[in-house]
C-alpha cells in the first residue's frame, strides 16, 4: 500500500493504526459498561457487588399438592406487593424444586436486618401471608427450615 507521497506505508503506521483501533474498541466497551452500570447478565440485568445484604434462605416442604399450590399463590400476592413497595428488598423469590414439586426454596435479600425485622415484617403483605403459612404448618401440611445470613460482599448478585 502507498502513502500520500507515493511511498510505502511503514510497519510503524500499521502498528499505530492497530493500537488506535484496539484503544477505540476498549474505550467503546468501557463506555458502554459505565453507561449501563457495569457487567450485565444475559437477560440484561446489571450485576451488583458489595451490597452486603441480610439474607434469609428458607426450605419449605409441603405434604400435598394442594398445600404447595396454596403456598405458591399466597407467595405471589406477597411478592407483588413487596416488588412495588419495598425498595430495601433486593431479592424475594420462591423457587420450586426441579426434582420434587412439593419442595420450595425461599431466598430473600434485604438491605439490612433492621429492614427485614421492621418495615417488612410489619407490612400488609407479610401480615397477610404469614398467618396462612402458619396455619399450614399447624396442620402439619408444611415444614419450614432455614437460616439467616450476612453476605460477605465477596461475590455478586
Amino acid at each position: 500500500m502507498r502513502g500520500r507521497s507515493g511511498g510505502r506505508l511503514s510497519s510503524d503506521f500499521y502498528g499505530r493504526a492497530l493500537a488506535f483501533g484496539l484503544g477505540a474498541a476498549c474505550a467503546f466497551i468501557a463506555g458502554r459498561m459505565a453507561v449501563r452500570g457495569g457487567p450485565r447478565t444475559t437477560a440484561g440485568r446489571a450485576k451488583a457487588r458489595g451490597e452486603r445484604a441480610f439474607v434469609l434462605a428458607v426450605g419449605i416442604e409441603c405434604a400435598d399438592a394442594e398445600a404447595a399450590d396454596a403456598l405458591a399463590a399466597d407467595w405471589a400476592l406477597a411478592a407483588d406487593w413487596c416488588y412495588a413497595n419495598e425498595p430495601f428488598l433486593y431479592h424475594y423469590e420462591l423457587s420450586r424444586s426441579d426434582k420434587n414439586p412439593l419442595k420450595f426454596l425461599v431466598y430473600e435479600r434485604y438491605r439490612s436486618k433492621a429492614d427485614y425485622l421492621g418495615d417488612h415484617k410489619s407490612s400488609p403483605a407479610f401480615l397477610a401471608f404469614r398467618p396462612k403459612m402458619k396455619a399450614l404448618q399447624d396442620e402439619g401440611r408444611v415444614t419450614v427450615t432455614g437460616e439467616s445470613y450476612d453476605e460477605t460482599g465477596l461475590g455478586f448478585a
